[in-house]
Formats: C-alpha cells, structure tokens, sequence
C-alpha cells in the first residue's frame, strides 16, 4: 500500500503486481489518465463512491472507460479518500519529470 498524499508523490508510487490501495493527491485530480497511469498497465482501476455505495471503474485492461477528466476531477476535493488499482506487473505510476536543466 502507498500513502504519501503529497503532490511531489505521483511520480514515486511503485505498485506491487495485484491490487494496491493508493490515496488521491491534489496532483492526481488535475492529472490525465496517461499522466497517472505511469509505466502501469492498470487491469482494474475503481473509486468507491459513499453515496451510491458502488465502485466506480475508470479503467479497465490499460484503457481509460470515462471521456475526458478522470471520475476524481470533478471540482471536489478528494485529496486523501482511496482508490483501489489491480496492476499486471510492477510499476512506478505517476510519470517522472526530470528536474529543468540550468541555463
């Protein structure tokens, strides 16, 4: 399991083969799938929604299954809450940026 909330964190999260709990950075709101998804080819990636009492998949076999934001970014803070991702092998997700250069 990876916990680091922090912004800096998406570009660390190293996921084991299976599922993995992973907690939602304010970085991963504003993220594209491509950006979060990382090196991992997400078999299974569900949000559970309190109110409704049901998963809410937003990826399947390595494909985004929503248009557009990813069901996370919809204005509301939810920094913090969980999501539950089945990876096929180890992976880093999150891309990692390499720091700018000096001019």
């Amino acid at each position: 399991m990876y916990f680091d909330n922090s912004d800096a964190a998406l570009g660390k999260m190293k996921l084991a083969s299976g599922w993995n709990l992973v907690s939602i950075s304010r970085r991963m709101q504003s993220s594209t799938y491509e950006e979060i998804a990382g090196t991992c080819n997400i078999l299974i990636g569900a949000l559970y929604n309190a109110k409704t009492q049901e998963w809410e998949v937003f990826a399947r076999n390595g494909q985004q299954t929503v248009g557009g934001a990813m069901p996370f970014n919809t204005g509301t803070d939810l920094s913090g809450h969980g999501i539950a991702i089945k990876v096929s092998d180890d992976c880093q997700l999150g891309k990692i940026e390499p720091p700018t250069l000096p001019s």
